[in-house]
């Protein structure tokens, strides 16, 4: 399945509609590709939160932007995980619906708990692992 068949692109009548209701704006998410075989979608609020993250940096624009990257970083790190340890255990991560909190969409693994867990636990053991690295950084710099 491509960008071409899911539900974001469907002509001139779904932008008149999605346009018409104001509230739809809030699940708006732009398709950014697709990496290591899951789609990537940036969701209204991942583009709100870089708003805010530019506004509270206004005059600081460079520290700003590298805030951005290491964001949008840290959730492909943390989403990533998740797609390899479901796919280890025979489930599949296959879209990504990045937000300024997180990913959107849940990993689909074969219902027994160890296979859950793993699934699940991948993202949280990814967090773990780049805040160690960050904090060895950060005391070696200090």
């Amino acid at each position: 399945m491509s960008w071409r068949d899911r539900g974001y692109n469907r002509g001139a009548d779904a932008a008149h509609n999605f346009f018409s209701n104001p509230v739809t704006i809030l699940s708006f998410a732009a398709p950014i590709g697709t990496w290591f075989g899951s789609r990537v979608t940036l969701h209204f609020w991942f583009f709100l939160g870089v708003l805010f993250i530019f506004m509270d940096s206004i005059a600081r624009p460079l520290d700003a932007a590298v805030a951005v990257v290491i964001l949008f970083a840290l959730l492909m790190i943390h989403e990533l995980a998740h797609r390899f340890a479901a796919r280890r255990v025979g489930g599949q991560h296959e879209e990504f619906v990045l937000w300024i909190l997180g990913g959107m969409n849940p990993v689909v693994t074969p219902p027994n708990p160890k296979a859950m867990f793993m699934g699940n636990a991948a993202g949280i053991m990814a967090n773990a692992v780049t805040g160690a690295v960050a904090a060895a950084v950060l005391e070696r710099l200090s």
